[in-house]
C-alpha cells in the first residue's frame, strides 16, 4: 500500500515582481512534488515585490526547502520562505491575486 503524502503550504516573500509560476516550480520542485502556486503582489513592500504560497507534497520535503531556500538569492532578490501562515493570520485578501 503506497502512502499518500499530505501537501505542506509555504509561504515565499520577497520575490522579483516579475517572478512566474514556471521559474517557482523550476526552484521548488527538486525539493519534492509541487502541487499549487499562488502567487500574489506584495501589499506591504515598499518597492515592487511579489509574494507566493506554494504546496509540496509532503512534511520533509517542505521542511528541507524552506531549510535551504530561506534567506537565498533568486532572481537578484533575497527570498523568504517559511510555513504558511492562514489567510487570516496574514490579513491578505485574494484580491492581490495574479491569474495565469
Amino acid at each position: 500500500l503506497e502512502r499518500i503524502k499530505m501537501a505542506t503550504k509555504i509561504y515565499v516573500g520577497g520575490l522579483h515582481s516579475e517572478v512566474t509560476e514556471e521559474e517557482l516550480i523550476k526552484l521548488f520542485s527538486s525539493y519534492g512534488n509541487v502541487s499549487t502556486i499562488d502567487i500574489f503582489d506584495d501589499p506591504k513592500s515598499e518597492s515592487p515585490s511579489a509574494m507566493a504560497f506554494i504546496s509540496i507534497d509532503g512534511a520533509q520535503e517542505a521542511q528541507k526547502a524552506m531549510t535551504v531556500l530561506n534567506g537565498k538569492d533568486f532572481m537578484g532578490r533575497k527570498i523568504r520562505v517559511n510555513q504558511a501562515r492562514t489567510m487570516q493570520d496574514t490579513g491578505i485578501s485574494g484580491n492581490g491575486r495574479r491569474s495565469f
